[in-house]
């Protein structure tokens, strides 16, 4: 009996040795899994700082964007904008600098022509006018080829009043013949844009019409019997 009982009793330590070594050896898986975790752990934080950085690398990069690019379109506006200022300026400078200029188109040329006799015999026999008119410089132009009859003759006037005398005295002008103010290119277009649309309100409204300069721009008015001239509207 006695030596079962130290049998028994070695076995109670035996069981008691290996759960002590089972209970330090889950301990210690226990340690090492939840060591693994926090490193795991720390990845994953590490890893999510670093989306949250790039989000707002991308976000700050996307309003960034997009404020250069609201900003490049306000500098281009701005820069369309004066350069139609300094267009403007510049016909509007150009229109000043031919304001006392009439070209005349339809009057007959001769050989060996003298441009001065030419002119001078026009205005005193055809359109009646004052012999003593100041004229700075005068010459015919290049002959287009598009257009018929001799090449037009174009007068700078000393005197605007000279000029209006001009104006106001075509009625007298002869079949072919045309007396209109020297303008800009771009003008010119504009008012040859506009003479096709007068010729057919004339022809189709039966409207009196005419072509008058505003500014850089050309505008067509008419007027019925009796009426006062009217502006119209028109998209060129």
């Amino acid at each position: 009996m006695e030596r079962v009982g130290q049998t028994l009793m070695k076995m109670g330590d035996n069981i008691e040795k290996n759960r002590n070594e089972i209970t330090n050896a889950v301990k210690e898986i226990k340690e090492e899994i939840s060591a693994r975790f926090n490193v795991l752990d720390a990845k994953i934080t590490e890893v999510h700082n670093k989306n949250v950085e790039i989000e707002k690398s991308v976000e700050f990069n996307c309003e960034n964007t997009d404020q250069l690019k609201t900003e490049a379109q306000k500098i281009r506006v701005q820069i369309k904008e004066e350069v139609q200022m300094l267009n403007e300026k510049s016909i509007l400078a150009e229109k000043h600098d031919r304001k006392y200029n009439l070209v005349f188109y339809g009057i007959p040329q001769t050989n060996e022509e003298d441009i001065n006799e030419t002119m001078s015999n026009f205005l005193q026999e055809q359109l009646q006018l004052n012999s003593k008119m100041e004229i700075a410089n005068q010459h015919r132009l290049r002959k287009r080829e598009d257009r018929e009859g001799p090449p037009p003759i174009i007068v700078k006037f000393v005197h605007y009043r000279d000029l209006e005398a001009v104006l106001q005295k075509r009625n007298l002008l002869r079949k072919g013949q045309q007396v209109l103010q020297d303008l800009p290119q771009v003008m010119k277009q504009e008012r040859h844009k506009l003479a096709g649309i007068a010729y057919d309100i004339r022809k189709h409204e039966h409207l009196k019409t005419r072509i008058r300069d505003h500014g850089i721009h050309m505008i067509l008015e008419t007027r019925g019997t009796g009426e006062k001239w009217k502006r119209r509207e028109i998209s060129l």
